[in-house]
């Protein structure tokens, strides 16, 4: 019976419940933190690392199988696999092909299990290939030889005495070959595309006939008119005049005359009327002629590009070596004669062929033919990029689309740092990134130069350490504390305090006099107690204890000593300590709870509760008091249809910002919000969390206001990018600024969770960063690719473009369309306005997105394994605001009105109506817990409010 090969199809929906996770990377502390967040023990806990190919090699991955009836709280870190038989785990989203039954797959598994994953193929495991999470901890096992002998090193190589000038026996004949093997394949060898007929080397020959032809002619024609010069000197008009003429043809003498730049009495002219009838015929077979030659030109070089962009389909390496630069890097030396053919290039990138100095031959390309080469050429790259190729990576980005920064990038994950370097600090003008790579390979001075010189001391310092310079490493170190302090950083200048300069007693004065009037007053209080518990300053920390339970302190003050107390008693080094801490948090509750309102006493009331979270009639007696406590209440204003549940709407306290700044754009945070606008010397950014605690940073920039602002993060708060569209970049502040590979050119950009930023700019070039300048890919884009049509506006949009990224999607409203982009593909969802806001619902499995339209209106999208629907809604409310709650509810709101909708069930429900603030909105804010938003008002009003349902 012949044997039936099994295929690994992808499925949409899930095919079996899921029994193990795999997760990705080859570095155990990847795994290890995975493993952490799932809050189930560890010690019956199966691994199964799977190497990267059959071959071996670094693992890619490792497959984590819990105990039976556990229920780990994975992460999207994590890929779920299920069981197929017994023994062999497949991914839920996949399918065998064809199906084979239990049986089947238990007599083909010979191993104890099986995985099979998408890259790495099928991996069998015996019992001594499964490890546990123990082993992942194991230390190396002890060599039995001596560790700490010196052994004599190699002899160093002779003193140099004389340098050679005769070339090694070969040397020329060997150079001869290198230089007949570049660039040696016959420039004709480029095929022809699918669509175009084969022309031989004949069909060319009247061409280049009747161009010699031609230039004879000419000849002729100016060897006839320089017999008839004129006796008297010319002006320079008629010598211009006479050159036009003549590479011309006479009949375009009227056509001067008539429009005054040329007088019919000058000799010249009148000379060149009397030429006979045989003279301006020739003049004119020439020049028609020319324009034959320019057209069959035009023709033929259209036809290359047609060939080429058949080659770099059908053979994308051997299509590389002819491909056509889309933008020169640097001069050339002159202009070279017009060809139609394609000469070979090299194809490994080479700093010295950036400087220019050759003779350029620039081609006219239409923009349709343009478009799609250069969208070829950035698909090449991320291919070359992909198989580890980065010197041509780098060679497609430099010389071939002109993206310096995309091959800086190329070079530096290729490892070639040096000529990352020079690209960096030389052509992009971007010296932290050329530090980065010259202390990578080795320049430590050079990169200290240039950390010095920018400022960075932290950096600076650390190399300094590197070179044995420590006093000079730990002036470097002060200088950077300093600096940290002045942008209200504590913690991390109290953390260099203590491990690079052993000042203890000064990181504790430091993280102690935040408390309580700063900005991070809650993180110093509790790095200050991290700190007491390393270094064993227990009655330090008993004292302070003492201290906060003394202070009656304010409601926010409080809030936040008990929240640090709560941390303390539960983890703590010392048992006093701790016992101390739960004590105090009981006492500063319990004294509050009389004055407090729902909310607060709620806070209050769980942090009590943490502290045994294992006492349930805790937990039930705090629950019924929080009950007892809760009062209905009722919303400003009736909705206007009813619900099955409605909430009331509740202002529950509001501040403002420094009101010297127009706030035009917002983020939120997850403690809080960064607001941008302009000031009347620049622009400010502004970072508060939702007490009116803030920071602040300020550029000075003339005319700010004509350059819209861009700012964007995470969900955590740790990637923060603010820039403006064709502005120059801002520099870092309080940890704010604008990055180095930002281009004025980008239109939009958004932050996922994993840290990935994306951008797009006017040429639809949508770009992945990750980090301070690594580039993970790029993507030429097109209107036509992406299904969009631009309708034309009366007036200007806000935005040109807006995104939203969420884990490995990426959302782009682009005028009346929703794109939506994942790995390479592109779904597009027409809408009825075009599009200035998008916003996504928080913490939910079933994406939900809001989009927010220029005119009137806005739109609730679900995109899910049920299928993509959309919901109009406020098509009334004008530029409407729009925000999810943690808990998924959908706040849509301009100056004039509020609504809140539950969007659950695939459907949308009008759940509450407030008036709004009568003035014009910046956005809304997420709050800290369900239910609750901020709006923020151009002139710096913030209110908070929270969402109740009502009995």
């Amino acid at each position: 019976m012949p044997a039936t090969v099994l295929h690994l199809r992808a499925a949409e929906r899930p095919q079996r419940p899921p029994d193990a996770w795999f997760i990705p990377g080859d570095d155990p502390r990847v795994w290890l933190e995975e493993l952490a967040a799932w809050q189930i023990p560890l010690d019956d806990v199966r691994l199964c690392p799977l190497p990267q190919s059959a071959a071996g090699g670094r693992a890619c991955g490792v497959l984590v199988i819990p105990p039976p009836g556990s229920a780990p709280r994975v992460t999207i870190r994590a890929e779920a696999y299920g069981l197929c038989a017994s023994r062999f785990y497949l991914p839920i989203l996949s399918r065998l092909d064809p199906p084979a039954s239990e049986a089947e797959i238990e007599a083909a598994v010979l191993n104890e299990l099986a995985v099979w994953h998408p890259g790495a193929g099928l991996v069998g495991f015996d019992k001594a290939d499964v490890i546990g999470v123990a082993d992942l901890l194991a230390p190396p096992s002890e060599r039995s030889r001596a560790w700490d002998l010196a052994r004599p090193g190699l002899a160093p190589p002779p003193r140099l005495t004389a340098i050679l000038t005769a070339a090694p026996p070969g040397f020329e004949e060997s150079l001869a070959d290198w230089r007949d093997d570049i660039g040696s394949r016959p420039v004709e060898e480029l095929p022809p595309g699918s669509q175009e007929p084969l022309f031989s080397r004949l069909a060319r020959l009247p061409r280049k006939a009747i161009l010699a032809v031609a230039c004879v002619m000419l000849i002729l024609a100016i060897a006839y008119l320089a017999s008839n010069w004129p006796a008297a000197p010319v002006t320079l008009l008629e010598v211009v005049l006479w050159l036009a003429l003549a590479l011309l043809f006479a009949r375009l003498l009227p056509s001067l005359v008539a429009a005054g730049v040329a007088s019919a009495s000058d000799p010249l002219l009148a000379r060149i009327a009397k030429m006979p009838a045989w003279a301006i015929k020739l003049a004119g077979w020439a020049n028609r002629k020319f324009q034959q030659v320019g057209k069959s030109l035009a023709a033929a070089r259209h036809k290359e590009i047609d060939r080429l962009l058949h080659l770099l389909d059908s053979d994308p390496d051997g299509g590389l070596r002819y491909a056509l630069p889309m933008n020169a890097i640097g001069g050339h030396r002159g202009v070279g004669p017009p060809g139609t053919r394609l000469p070979a290039r090299d194809t490994s990138f080479r700093l010295d062929r950036l400087g220019g100095g050759r003779a350029a031959d620039p081609w006219e390309i239409e923009q349709q033919q343009r478009q799609a080469l250069e969208r070829r050429y950035r698909e090449l790259a991320n291919r070359e990029m992909r198989l580890g190729r980065h010197r041509r990576a780098a060679y497609i980005f430099a010389e071939l689309l002109g993206d310096l920064s995309a091959a800086a990038s190329a070079l530096e994950q290729g490892g070639h740092d040096r000529e990352a370097a020079a690209l960096y600090r030389e052509r992009l003008g971007r010296p932290l990134d050329a530090a980065r790579c010259l202390e990578r390979c080795g320049s430590w001075q050079e990169a200290l130069d240039i950390y010095r010189d920018q400022q960075q001391f932290e950096k600076a310092a650390e190399l300094l350490t590197r070179l044995d310079r420590p006093d000079e490493a730990a002036v470097m170190y002060r200088r950077a504390a300093d600096r940290f302090v002045a942008q209200g950083d504590r913690p991390r200048a109290a953390k260099l305090l203590e491990e690079k300069l052993a000042a203890v007693d000064e990181a504790i004065k430091l993280l102690a006099a935040a408390w309580p009037d700063t900005r991070k007053a809650a993180i110093c209080l509790g790095e200050l107690f991290k700190l007491f518990g390393r270094h064993g300053r227990h009655e330090q920390a008993a004292a302070l204890i003492a201290r906060l339970r003394a202070e009656p302190g304010l409601r926010v003050q409080l809030g936040r000593s008990v929240g640090v107390l709560v941390d303390v008693a539960r983890s703590y080094p010392e048992v006093t300590a701790r016992h101390e801490a739960a004590e105090a948090v009981r006492v500063l509750a319990g004294g509050r709870l009389p004055q407090a309102d729902q909310d607060e006493a709620a806070a209050l009331v769980g942090a009590v509760r943490a502290l045994v979270p294992q006492d349930e009639l805790l937990g039930r007696d705090a629950a019924r008091w929080l009950a007892r406590l809760r009062k209905p209440s009722v919303p400003a204003k009736a909705p206007v249809r009813s619900s099955p549940r409605q909430v009331a709407i509740v202002e529950t306290g509001s501040f403002r910002l420094p009101v010297d700044v127009s706030y035009r754009t917002l983020v939120s945070l997850p403690d809080g919000f960064l607001a941008a606008g302009f000031t009347a010397q620049g622009v400010a950014v502004v970072e508060a969390d939702f007490q009116g605690e803030l920071q602040r940073a300020d550029w000075k920039r003339p005319l700010a206001e004509r350059q819209p602002l861009l700012l964007a993060a995470d969900e955590r708060g740790h990637v923060t990018v603010m820039a403006s569209i064709g502005g120059s970049p801002f520099k870092q502040q309080i940890g704010i600024g604008t990055p180095a590979w930002f281009t004025p050119e980008t239109l939009a950009v958004a932050v996922s969770s994993l840290g990935v930023t994306w951008t797009i700019d006017s040429q639809l070039l949508l770009t992945a960063f990750q980090g301070e300048a690594l580039q993970l890919s790029s993507r030429q884009l097109s209107l036509s690719e992406l299904g969009v049509r631009l309708e034309p506006r009366e007036e200007p949009p806000e935005r040109l473009a807006v995104m939203l990224a969420r884990r490995d999607e990426l959302f782009l409203g682009l005028g009346h369309s929703l794109i939506k982009l994942k790995n390479d593909r592109i779904q597009e969802t027409g809408l009825k306005g075009w599009v200035r806001q998008l916003a996504a619902a928080p913490l939910v499995l079933q994406l939900r997105l809001a989009a927010g339209f220029e005119d009137h209106g806005a739109a609730v999208i679900w995109d899910d394994l049920n299928g993509h629907e959309v919901v109009n809604i406020v098509a009334d409310m004008e530029r409407p605001e729009l925000i999810f709650t943690l808990d998924g509810l959908l706040v849509a709101a301009n100056e004039r009105e509020l609504h809140v909708y539950s969007t659950s069930n695939r459907s949308v429900v009008l759940r509450g109506l407030l008036a709004g603030p009568g003035r014009p909105l910046t956005g809304l804010i997420r709050g800290e817990r369900p239910g609750e938003f901020a709006l923020l008002t151009i002139d710096g009003l913030v209110r908070r409010y929270a969402a109740r349902e009502t009995d």
